[in-house]
């Protein structure tokens, strides 16, 4: 028999696409494998950036086991955290209803925030080094590299969307569904050419210079789309067989999907005459099998028991682990950092014992952050 107190706990929620905000006295169900697994994510970016700002050239050993390992897991939270916030936005955008949900607001001037926030890193830290050396580094205010800056354009778009269809999840649905398919399937036509979509085409990563394209990246943002508007009409997450389904489903897509869309094609009389081109360029549709698996498994954790408080403390913090982290690693604001004594002279064992003490110090910060917030209100525009 499942414990209704396990599986719904009702609490005023902040989440990072929130900005912040509450509704008015309305009463929210916590979907808590959700800050599991941005907790997770933002953890193991954090982690991630650290070894591989530090770590010394002659230590990148690609043939090694343990470092194979490390950058096959490093390469899956951005894909991961993408779904999870997907997830939450189209929940919270759908949770409200109607055409005039205060929510639609929010979230495209949550978008508009965090574009701009990461646009202005950059540049404060040229200005911090400029006061410091009195000589000007090079201006450039455009986020090469940040996936914040691709979740704020994707918060726009689903805000659009759902402005659009009115609201209606029968119709967002599908449309977030297709949006996907195509970003996955046809990413190398939308990154390598003129799609002839103004916006699309402005901030595609072959010609901005972007680490983060709109395609395939946004796929998994609106997998997690799809997801977390059904979850207002089935509570899949509550449901073992779905979630024990969602891992199969992952697995499959991870080690069979390329021959299952081959044989089904030449079931039909039809040749891929692309195959070959598609099989090696469909490494992020296969990395969403691995965001499947791993969503599904904390949701499965979730169900059975409950994740570390501490690890959906940091789910919550996402914004604020994040923008500390470029300042702490990468010097941003201020113009110092780990990156200014250690970058890429560090061994394996200095490196990871940086990122370990890293890892555990923004965890017990997470835990403390709400009420340093209340005296330092400044923080509240990073959470």
């Amino acid at each position: 028999m499942q414990r209704e107190s396990r599986e719904r706990e009702f609490e005023e929620t902040q989440h990072l696409e929130e900005g912040g905000a509450k509704g008015k006295g309305a009463v929210r169900e916590r979907i808590h494998f959700i800050d599991a697994l941005r907790g997770y994510a933002i953890l193991m970016m954090l982690q991630g950036h650290i070894i591989d700002t530090m770590l010394a050239p002659e230590y990148r050993d690609s043939s090694h086991m343990i470092f194979q390992i490390w950058s096959h897991m490093r390469g899956m939270t951005a894909a991961v955290f993408l779904f999870s916030s997907g997830l939450i936005v189209s929940y919270l955008l759908f949770r409200g209803g109607g055409t005039e949900n205060e929510r639609f607001h929010k979230t495209w001037k949550r978008g508009l925030w965090l574009m701009l926030l990461i646009s202005l890193s950059p540049l404060l830290k040229n200005l911090w080094h400029w006061y410091w050396s009195g000589e000007i580094a090079g201006i450039r205010v455009y986020p090469h590299s940040s996936v914040i800056y691709l979740i704020g354009y994707a918060l726009i778009l689903s805000a659009l969307i759902a402005f659009i269809v009115r609201y209606r999840v029968s119709v967002y649905l599908p449309v977030v569904l297709v949006i996907s398919v195509i970003l996955f399937f046809f990413g190398g036509w939308i990154n390598h050419g003129q799609t002839g979509i103004a916006v699309i085409d402005f901030f595609n990563q072959k010609r901005a210079g972007m680490m983060f394209t709109i395609a395939p990246w946004l796929g998994h943002f609106f997998v997690g789309g799809f997801l977390g508007a059904l979850a207002l009409r089935v509570k899949w997450y509550r449901d073992v067989r779905v979630l024990v389904s969602m891992i199969v489903l992952g697995l499959l897509v991870k080690y069979c999907l390329f021959d299952l869309v081959q044989s089904g094609l030449l079931a039909l009389g039809l040749e891929w005459a692309n195959a070959a081109e598609f099989h090696a360029g469909s490494g992020p549709i296969y990395r969403h099998g691995e965001v499947l698996i791993v969503a599904g498994s904390m949701a499965m954790i979730a169900h059975f028991g409950k994740a570390p408080s501490w690890l959906q403390n940091c789910g919550k913090e996402t914004l604020t682990i994040f923008m500390l982290h470029l300042i702490v690693v990468y010097g941003a604001f201020i113009g110092f950092g780990y990156a200014t004594y250690w970058k890429l002279s560090l061994d394996p064992w200095s490196s990871a014992l940086l990122a370990a003490a890293s890892v555990v110090s923004f965890a017990v910060m997470a835990q403390y952050l709400p009420a340093v917030r209340k005296k330092i209100p400044l923080l509240k525009l990073i959470r």
